[in-house]
């Protein structure tokens, strides 16, 4: 099917639903030369294989016909029971009822917004904040707005409020947070609950690593310090139990139940049953307690040993989180380093648009009789290359660094100067009749310090490619290219072209028709198009 019928007739949600940044990096994961420092991957070496042998035989053996049989849409009455009862032990007062089981805990993401979200609606998160839940809210035309800071929640709030933009929910995770790995204070946790009440917005409290705090004091859940029955919690199976069951959990008031129960309905009707069973009967036997003590030891060790290899390696001016439970750290890099904004991360949607933004401004300010069109195309071709020569510029022993401001600069080495260096010496040709290209052209009239340099910088080209190859680093690549390209402005510079004698002129031109087609060449190489004009 075309690309271009299909686009015509997707869904305005559709279109605006992005492709998950946590499942690519799970991907990767998979393979077994990865070392993963992306998503949230559980520990295979914590899954109670022996534990489930015996359990999914009891279920089998009682509960077969039950657990191979489709299931009410809320979930089996029996998990809902078990995850009261450990809810009570907490001191919180639910039964039964407070609980809808969902299809992993990102299905429960998606059905708020969709319960609650009408297209341009706003509602606040952390900065940083989970990118599945932000894929989600997306995905239905909702507009977050990051609070980097706890204390500027109700400053924030307060204003959006003032704007007619009153937040419909504030989304939370309040333990061991994805991906900061920081926990929230007592005093955050009331201040939450407080703006809540002042704006009268619900809380949506996501919590999926509270189980697994290995050192310091726990703290209550939003939930339970709430007196007003506004939070919605989130949980799930996948980091302390199975990840593979896809079981997660919603608890909230009767009323929010009923209503998230028909969004559930249009979508998978109900969560796998059997693995509900298997669910129930782990924790009715008390195993889901003690798989959560092994668990606890493991991660502790996993992340004093990553603290220990921070300490040892990690260069000046690099800082990170050290988080008491959890499966995630964060490491934050100097200006300039991947940081393009408060709090130090980006997504490549945001960097991209980011960038182009700048580029179409600076493009139509250049060429005032451009039409919007080759403004865009121009300025989408531009961030392309600056994003991919960022990337294949740093050597393989280099820490990679992403500076915008550096990175759209027109001078030094960036794909701004290439492409500019390039699209001059097309200027140049486009200036001269293809007649001076006919015939012999005598290379030995080149005789300037700066003509030789260049002859020679152009020679090297195939040895320069080799090397990048075999070395498996584009950086020799780049470097080349970036060299040639300061020679030839220099020479621009230095040597009056168009005015030489007729057979000098043609020399010239013909040299730098050689090194405009080297710069394309080595461009098109590493995967970076080029302008023909700027």
């Amino acid at each position: 099917m075309r690309q271009e019928y299909l686009n015509s007739i997707i869904s305005d949600n559709a279109k605006n639903m992005r492709r998950s940044a946590i499942r690519d990096l799970l991907k990767m994961a998979t393979r077994p030369e990865v070392i993963s420092f992306g998503g949230g991957f559980p520990d295979i070496t914590a899954f109670p294989v022996d534990e489930l042998r015996e359990v999914i035989k009891e279920v089998l053996d009682e509960n077969a016909l039950q657990a191979l049989q489709y299931g009410e849409t809320l979930g089996v009455k029996r998990l809902r029971e078990a995850l009261a009862a450990h809810y009570r032990k907490q001191g919180i007062n639910v039964t039964y009822e407070n609980f809808i089981i969902t299809t992993s805990s990102q299905q429960a993401i998606d059905m708020f917004p969709q319960f609650f979200i009408n297209p341009g609606d706003t509602l606040v998160c952390g900065l940083p904040s989970y990118l599945g839940a932000l894929q989600a809210f997306y995905a239905h035309r909702a507009n977050p707005v990051g609070i980097p800071k706890d204390e500027e929640l109700r400053t924030v709030v307060s204003a959006l409020v003032t704007a007619g933009k009153k937040p419909k929910f504030i989304y939370a995770i309040p333990d061991f947070q994805n991906p900061s790995g920081v926990t929230m204070t007592m005093k955050q946790r009331l201040n939450v609950l407080d703006v809540a009440k002042e704006f009268d917005i619900l809380v949506l409290e996501d919590s999926p690593y509270r189980e697994i705090r290995f050192s310091g004091e726990p703290m209550p859940l939003i939930y339970s310090l709430d007196k007003e029955g506004r939070t919605m919690l989130l949980g799930t199976f996948s980091k302390t139990f199975i990840p593979g069951f896809r079981l997660g959990w919603v608890m909230a008031p009767p009323e929010i139940i009923e209503k998230l129960e028909i969004v559930k309905q249009s979508t998978d009707l109900c969560a796998p049953v059997f693995n509900q069973f298997i669910a129930a009967r782990y924790m009715e036997k008390g195993y889901f307690d003690k798989n959560i003590e092994r668990i606890k030891i493991n991660y502790r060790n996993k992340r004093d040993n990553m603290m220990a290899a921070f300490e040892k390696y990690m260069p000046e001016g690099v800082t990170w989180t050290n988080p008491e439970g959890g499966l995630f750290l964060f490491v934050t890099l100097p200006e300039g380093m991947m940081s393009s904004r408060s709090g130090n991360i980006i997504t490549y949607q945001e960097l991209k648009n980011k960038i182009k933004i700048r580029l179409e401004k600076e493009t139509a300010k250049r060429h005032e009789d451009w039409d919007e069109e080759k403004v865009a195309e121009t300025a989408w071709t531009l961030t392309k290359a600056i994003i991919k020569l960022e990337m294949l510029k740093t050597g393989a022993d280099k820490i990679i660094t992403f500076n915008i401001e550096e990175a759209l600069k027109f001078e030094g080495y960036t794909a701004c100067y290439l492409e500019y260096s390039y699209a001059r010496l097309k200027s140049i040709l486009r200036k001269e009749s293809n007649n001076y290209f006919l015939g012999k052209t005598n290379l030995g009239l080149l005789t300037e310090i700066k003509e030789k340099e260049l002859l020679i910088k152009i020679a090297r080209y195939p040895e320069i490619i080799i090397a990048a190859n075999d070395k498996k680093n584009p950086s020799e690549l780049t470097k080349y290219l970036f060299e040639l390209a300061q020679l030839s402005n220099d020479y621009y510079h230095a040597i009056n072209i168009l005015k030489a004698e007729k057979r000098i002129k043609k020399a010239r031109l013909s040299l730098i028709r050689a090194i405009s087609q080297t710069i394309k060449n080595g461009l098109n190489i590493l995967g970076i198009e080029v302008l023909e004009e700027m």
